[in-house]
């Protein structure tokens, strides 16, 4: 488990590991530069429970931590946990056991219980159990859920670990190259409560994920097609990077588009109004934009500049209230008009 700043939820994540069915493992903590109370709770804990591994570091990233944190572990399979989400307490039992009987499947994961950040439980998501399934699924998103999964380590090492490239979809990445050498599975029952909340990757760097999942399926079909991957020496991925090795824009567009539809159905529409105001910010975003289905389009916009007036920025406000009118008037509801009159107003006042 990686954490920064994670003194909100940490002790439930710490406490649900530590009270697991199956009592033989280590417990490896990151603690990614922490400047909360993040050091001083996890000291606690290591000093009443022996199975507990703290590692301290200075802030170098989720996969840096990843990758180090399966260096320094010393058991046979390695299973990852987030530190804002609380494992089910047969979670280690139920996952070592399957592997145990099915000693070719090197990636197991497994449903989950999506909460808010009250723990009120909003709905379960199951995904699909067979290599077969996942293979085909993953060719189009993701289907393990990361804080579920447990793995070979030396499979995971055999592949090279969590690439640097692939920020922000870096599992997404790895689950791809593990499916196309070994046999993968999910459990069919939930084995985490998986906490939604505004901080999450999604929220705050979705523009930036969608560009490394787009290139991590990129990357796995030109590994089929011939062998080898345009991104082994390669550090980020940028919109204008996928564009030159031949992803077209409009693949990232509707990437993007769709990500988004996820997210506005468990997000509040304060949250969609501060994730879209990030990607009207984002630069590699602005190359692709225009790809996006024209009412996805709009929504973004109008959301951007929902967060613009809300933050006092109505000029801003305004011309992103224009543009979604333009790009899709016929979606348009009365309280962009509403908007943009008092928009007008300030404006008309501010001379």
């Amino acid at each position: 488990m990686s954490v920064l700043n994670g003194e909100r939820w940490l002790s439930q994540a710490v406490e649900s590991i530590l009270q697991q069915t199956l009592e033989d493992f280590e417990f490896i903590i990151i603690n990614d530069g922490s400047t909360d109370g993040t050091r001083d709770i996890l000291a606690e804990y290591a000093s009443t429970d022996g199975r507990i591994r703290v590692y301290h570091q200075a802030n170098l990233g989720l996969i840096s931590s990843l990758n180090k944190g399966c260096e320094l572990a010393r058991g046979e399979y390695i299973a990852r946990m987030d530190a804002d989400d609380v494992a089910f307490p047969d979670r280690f039992e139920k996952q070592l056991e399957f592997l145990t009987r099915q000693p070719a499947v090197a990636l197991l994961g497994g449903g989950i219980s999506e909460v808010d950040e009250t723990g009120q439980h909003l709905r379960t998501l199951s995904f699909p159990t067979t290599s077969l399934a996942i293979r085909e699924h993953l060719q189009h998103g993701n289907c393990f859920a990361h804080p579920t999964v447990m793995f070979k380590k030396a499979a995971f090492f055999e592949l090279g670990g969590y690439r640097r490239a692939f920020l922000h979809a870096e599992e997404y990445d790895l689950w791809l190259r593990m499916a196309e050498k070994y046999e993968v599975a999910n459990l069919t029952v939930p084995v985490l409560y998986y906490r939604l909340h505004p901080n999450q990757v999604s929220g705050r760097h979705l523009a930036q994920q969608v560009l490394s999942a787009v290139g991590a399926l990129f990357a796995a079909q030109c590994r089929l097609q011939n062998g080898s991957d345009p991104f082994d020496h390669i550090e980020s991925i940028s919109a204008d990077l996928l564009h030159s090795l031949g992803v077209p824009r409009r693949t990232m567009g509707l990437a993007m588009s769709e990500a988004f539809t996820a997210l506005a159905e468990v997000c509040s529409e304060d949250q969609l109004s501060a994730i879209a105001s990030r990607i009207m910010a984002n630069e590699d975003a602005a190359s692709f934009k225009d790809f996006m289905p024209k009412d996805i389009l709009a929504r973004l916009y109008k959301l951007s500049a929902r967060q613009d007036f809300k933050n006092g920025a109505r000029l801003r406000g305004v011309k992103l209230e224009l543009q979604a009118l333009v790009v899709a008037p016929h979606r348009v509801r009365k309280s962009v008009y509403g908007h943009l009159r008092r928009g007008w107003e300030y404006l008309r006042q501010s001379r």
